[in-house]
């Protein structure tokens, strides 16, 4: 179903299987690093490697999260 994919019904039929799971790969890592949540997070949330997720990343340009700075 597309609302499994987070996709909406108008634009599923025209997306092909991998079209979709390219967009929920790149929203699924994306909004866990947005959220501000570390690598490892977003990796134990989806139930992947880090190293996978790392590869998302690059996969899909997404540039990794800012490191915070100790003062």
């Amino acid at each position: 179903m597309p609302h499994d994919l987070g996709l909406d019904a108008a634009t599923a039929p025209a997306l092909a299987l991998h079209g979709a799971r390219m967009q929920a790969e790149h929203r699924a890592v994306e909004a866990g690093l947005r959220a501000g949540k570390s690598i490892t997070h977003v990796a134990r949330e989806l139930g992947v490697s880090r190293m996978t997720v790392y590869r998302l990343m690059a996969k899909h340009s997404i540039a990794p999260p800012a490191r915070k700075r100790e003062p």
